[in-house]
This record gives C-alpha cells, structure tokens and sequence, in this order.
C-alpha cells in the first residue's frame, strides 16, 4: 500500500484560519464546513496560494478585466454575461479544461494475460474487409 502527503492548496486567506482554529469557535455554517474538511485534512496540509497564481480564478478574472476595460468606454446591457458566453467559446480555454476521454476496453482473453514465449499462440483472420452494399 502507497501513503501520500496531500497539500491542499486555498487562496482565501480566512478559510485556512478557521481550520486552524477550533471548530466550536465558529457559528454553524462555519463549524460544520470546518468539521467536514478536517475529516479529511490535517490543518498542516493546508497552503496559501495567491490569487493571481490560481488557475481556477483566470476565467472570472478575465471576465471582470474585459468588462472594467470595455466600461471605461462603453456601457454594454448585461455585459458580464456577453462576456462570459464568449470566453466560454473560446477555442484555447475549452481545448485547456476538456477533460481526456477514458476508453473502455474489453478484457482479454486468458491465453493473452499469462506470461509465455512468443507465438506461443497465434491468429489468422480470414475474414478481411466486410463490404456491404446499401
């Protein structure tokens, strides 16, 4: 069996100080998103990362950069939505978020798991292309 560290990384810098601290301290909400985490966690796994350096936050950063940049010139209706339809569009940030496909495959048969000498067991497929007429 393998044992890994886990660090767990938030850039809030008010989240971690409530894990840190005792949970009882905290009203309910708190308490019980406190209780929760430290189930799993440990308050020395926890790592302040800044905002700027955080992945997660680039799509709604860029949302409120375009829509500040294009208010000091325009007002646009609804601008944070036209916004995020079109960077939710966009090619290069969908391409980096799609997730890798995982395909299925079937188990193979036992002759092909078991270790032995090569060509011990061969096929022939005599079949060949199968063409069929519409």
């Amino acid at each position: 069996m393998y044992s890994y560290t886990v660090i767990v990384w938030s850039d809030s810098t008010v989240a971690p100080s409530w894990i840190k601290r005792d949970p009882n301290r905290w009203k309910t909400f708190v308490f019980n998103r406190t209780t929760e985490i430290l189930q799993y966690t440990t308050p020395a796994q926890w790592r302040l990362c800044s905002g700027t350096d955080n992945p997660a936050d680039h799509l709604t950063r860029g949302v409120r950069i375009v829509l500040s940049d294009l208010r000091s010139t325009v007002w646009i209706l609804k601008g944070s939505q036209a916004i995020k339809q079109v960077l939710h569009k966009c090619l290069p940030c969908r391409l980096s978020k799609a997730k890798c496909g995982k395909q299925i495959e079937a188990p193979l048969p036992s002759d092909r798991v078991v270790p032995s000498a090569p060509f011990t067991t061969t096929v022939i497929d005599f079949a060949g292309p199968v063409y069929i007429r519409c």
